[in-house]
């Protein structure tokens, strides 16, 4: 029985919804609080002392961020490009065994 093609691209689906969540639930949040302390510090008012919290809260889920777009990257494109089971697909199911040499 061969691997389906697709099996991984859940994988790598799971990795961009996880970003996506953590875009919506974490860094645009707290992205709000520091960009409305830096406009009430910057027109003379006063700074909201739980702004470098949130934005350091921002930064390390921004940085979770790139750390999950290696893992998803190599899914979404291993679905698409790598043999479905790589040692069936070399023992003669796929299509490789025919361009092999004689």
């Amino acid at each position: 029985m061969v691997e389906s093609l697709g099996r991984r691209d859940p994988d790598g689906a799971l990795f961009g919804t996880l970003m996506l969540a953590n875009v919506w639930r974490v860094i645009w949040p707290n992205q709000k609080i520091v960009i409305a302390s830096a406009v009430a510090a910057a027109t003379g008012g006063q700074a909201n002392p739980a702004a470098a919290a949130a934005g350091r809260r921002a930064f390390l889920a921004s940085r979770t961020n790139v750390v999950f777009s290696v893992p998803m990257l190599f899914f979404m494109g291993a679905a698409t490009h790598m043999p479905p089971n790589p040692i069936t697909h070399l023992m003669g199911t796929g299509s490789a065994c025919s361009s092999w040499p004689r």
